[in-house]
């Protein structure tokens, strides 16, 4: 392995251990074993596509620019735009009640991988924390209410605090391995 490729082999594993982590909860929580393998392939290609962006590349390229003015943007207007992408969630979430929880597992970590990648990790470990709450409270029954019927409805929370946590830390790992991202 040349030290060239090293970053690239963090970012890739981090990336591979990571989406198979993410997608074992997701099957916890009634998803298919196929979500094992997808989100595997979302973690190594995140991780491949950030790595492509950040080391040696070009500081004109279009997602180059767009990462560094959403990192150079003040923390109100990041708090506000990450609040846009979790209401989002929430509206889709209150508007059905068939959504199985596995799928609302997934649609709750976008907001996490969309703030990393345009706001940067110093902002960003706040999101897994106001993503819980909103699944808390649209998702998890009783529904619109904070309150914890069961015994598994808690694990399931639990799980979703540890994906979220884990889909942070990674995107923060490869981001710094990437060039994109200072530590």
């Amino acid at each position: 392995m040349t030290h060239g490729n090293a970053g690239w082999y963090v970012v890739a594993l981090s990336g591979l251990i990571s989406g198979s982590a993410v997608g074992v909860g997701v099957n916890f929580v009634g998803g298919s074993w196929r979500m094992v393998a997808l989100c595997a392939m979302l973690g190594v290609a995140i991780g491949t596509f950030l790595y492509k962006q950040g080391e040696g590349a070009p500081p004109n390229k279009p997602l180059i620019q767009l990462f560094k003015m959403g990192r150079s943007l003040a923390f109100g207007f990041k708090l506000f735009f990450a609040s846009i992408f979790i209401l989002t969630i929430c509206i889709i979430c209150s508007a059905s009640n068939e959504i199985p929880l596995h799928t609302a597992f997934g649609l709750f970590l976008l907001p996490t991988v969309l703030t990393v990648l345009l706001f940067g990790t110093s902002f960003s470990y706040l999101i897994p924390i106001f993503s819980s709450l909103a699944l808390w409270y649209f998702v998890i029954p009783m529904r619109n209410s904070f309150a914890i019927e069961s015994a598994i409805d808690f694990l399931d929370l639990y799980v979703f605090v540890a994906l979220a946590g884990i889909t942070w830390a990674t995107l923060t790992l490869q981001s710094i391995f990437s060039g994109i991202e200072e530590p």
